[in-house]
């Protein structure tokens, strides 16, 4: 009876985790906010802009410098990523399971924007495709690619570390039915 109120709680609480997952749609105005002239283009420099626009949105000082400008759309506390990795493809939807941030660069060159959402808690996302060109003449941007940022390792570590002790209980109450 006993091992049966174990796993019908583990279910329960996996059930409960399975949920808080979603995918969603992401618009330019719940970005952080916005780099202009994010160049160059590799992981180690965006995953700089993102700590930037990160602790910028946290209340931070104002990054900007040597013509790349940060815009800040959306304020409030946001984790400081570890490490980037830059995903090649021109797709609006991706995966975003583990992550914290996706910095996504439209246009290219000495015209565009590279876009911050902070992503943590979500499965996949959906950005907008083409952003308004900038500056002199018309025009819409096309995404280059995008980055996506994940929190230090030491956080998995500790999450497992969190189910530990339910995991330790669970084999002690099978041994107990086990041994009766």
């Amino acid at each position: 009876m006993k091992l049966r109120t174990t796993f019908m709680i583990a279910a329960l609480a996996a059930t409960l985790m399975a949920q808080t997952a979603k995918a969603t749609v992401l618009g330019l105005g719940d970005a952080i906010g916005y780099l202009v002239n994010g160049e160059p283009a590799n992981p180690t420099d965006e995953l700089t802009y993102i700590k930037n626009m990160a602790a910028f949105a946290s209340g931070g000082a104002d990054p900007s410098s040597a013509g790349k400008v940060y815009t800040v759309i959306n304020t409030g506390s946001h984790p400081e990523p570890k490490s980037a990795t830059q995903v090649p493809d021109s797709a609006n939807t991706f995966d975003v399971t583990g992550q914290l941030y996706v910095l996504v660069k439209y246009g290219g060159g000495s015209v565009g924007a590279d876009y911050i959402w902070y992503v943590g808690g979500l499965t996949s996302v959906t950005v907008p495709a083409t952003i308004a060109k900038a500056g002199p003449g018309n025009g819409q941007l096309a995404i280059s690619h995008h980055t996506l940022a994940v929190p230090e390792p030491s956080t998995y570590i500790a999450a497992a570390l969190l189910l530990l002790p339910f995991g330790a209980s669970v084999v002690r109450r099978f041994r107990k039915v086990q041994t009766a």
